[in-house]
Order: C-alpha cells, then sequence, then structure tokens
C-alpha cells in the first residue's frame, strides 16, 4: 500500500510540472503569436500608406498635365 501512495505522489507531482509547463509554454505561444499579429498589422498599414502616396501622386502628376 506504500508504494501505491508514493506512485500516486510522484504521478500527480509530475502531472503538475507538466501542467506548469504547458501553461508556460501557452503563455509563450500567445505572447509570440500576438506579436505576430502586430508585426502584420504595421505592414500592412505601412503598405496601404505606400500605396495610398503613389495614388495621391499620380492623382497630382495626371492633374498637373
Amino acid at each position: 500500500m506504500g508504494d501505491l501512495v508514493v506512485a500516486r505522489i510522484d504521478l500527480e507531482s509530475f502531472l503538475r510540472e507538466k501542467s506548469d509547463l504547458l501553461k508556460s509554454s501557452s503563455a509563450h505561444l500567445l505572447g509570440e503569436a500576438k506579436s505576430n499579429v502586430i508585426q502584420a498589422y504595421k505592414r500592412a498599414v505601412e503598405e496601404l500608406e505606400k500605396i495610398r502616396r503613389e495614388g495621391v501622386e499620380q492623382a497630382v502628376e495626371t492633374l498637373s498635365k
């Protein structure tokens, strides 16, 4: 019976450790994903601004003719 108690404690400890590791990994991955989304958004905004500037330049050029 004593071996069963020790095995159960070891199993609980192991599962708790793995659970904590998964929580930590999940938080890290979520933070990384959030950072990637923010970077993609910034790149998209920059690209849209570039397209808008080019459009304005073309419009000014057309109107200047």
